[in-house]
């Protein structure tokens, strides 16, 4: 962890849980005290670069969401290790402009949603409207035939 801070290179930040990756396969359990410690220094680290200028608050948040994947895929097994980086790293508080993030990405998936429905609800109505076009045309004909067969009854 000293060596990325050092030398910037927070985009290793979600690899570093893999240094427990060891005492989970021979142990079954991982050193909490070291667990928190490397949480800690992560979270020490986003927020230096962070107030030297070196990155952004979205920078930080997506490495921090990058770190909480790698704990859920590292800790799969483990789930009590996953929620104890997940309580740390989660922000307490959510900013309005966090807010406003979480809204935007929840209205982008609902009219997601929305599009597909109403693509498949065209979809459908054109099928009807080819259904309902077969329909008068067989009418047509019916009636057509209708027509002959008084022609050919009346004579």
């Amino acid at each position: 962890l000293e060596e990325i801070r050092k030398k910037h290179l927070l985009l290793f930040i979600p690899y570093v849980l893999l240094r427990l990756r060891p005492q989970l396969r021979s142990q079954g359990k991982v050193n909490e005290e070291e667990l928190t410690s490397i949480v800690e220094s992560v979270i020490l680290i986003l927020e230096e670069e962070k107030r030297a200028g070196n990155i952004t608050e979205n920078q930080e948040r997506d490495i921090l969401d990058l770190f909480r994947r790698a704990s859920k895929q590292l800790f799969k097994n483990h789930p009590r290790y996953h929620r104890e980086v997940m309580n740390m790293t989660e922000p307490k508080i959510k900013t309005l402009s966090m807010q406003l993030a979480e809204k935007d990405a929840k209205i982008a998936e609902l009219t997601k949603e929305k599009d597909v429905a109403l693509a498949e609800k065209d979809r459908e109505i054109t099928e009807l409207i080819k259904i309902k076009n077969t329909v008068s045309e067989k009418d047509a004909e019916i009636a057509a035939l209708k027509e002959k067969l008084a022609a050919l009854t009346s004579s």
